[in-house]
């Protein structure tokens, strides 16, 4: 079974802020979360000048996210997680156990912001 990859968020506000890795492009990170491209370069043009499809991050840039990507990516997540498993499969359990912990932990911390 693969394993999710781990997505990190954070909240600045009310601003939805994805937490890039290394050597990652506003394309790739809108694949990843399910928004445009071009939403997510809009969003950042400020903050970024001179952001294109291609640009690369370093590992921690914050990147503005459009509102309700958060939670929107969380479930379409475990969607697929849950559509991947099989009953019998006891470590695939625990890994959506954990999936859901982990997401009612990012709810939190938003409703906390």
């Amino acid at each position: 079974n693969v394993r999710p990859r781990v997505v990190k968020f954070l909240m600045k506000g009310r601003r939805e802020i994805y937490l890039a890795e290394e050597d990652e492009t506003p394309l790739g990170i809108a694949k990843i979360v399910g928004v445009l491209a071009d939403s997510l370069i809009k969003l950042n043009k400020e903050a970024y000048p001179g952001i294109r499809h291609s640009s690369k991050f370093m590992a921690g840039t914050h990147v503005a996210l459009p509102t309700g990507t958060k939670a929107a990516y969380y479930e379409e997540s475990m969607n697929r997680l849950k559509a991947s498993m099989h009953p019998q499969d006891t470590a695939d359990t625990k890994v959506l156990a954990d999936a859901q912990l982990l997401g009612s932990d990012l709810m939190d911390q938003e409703g906390a912001a």
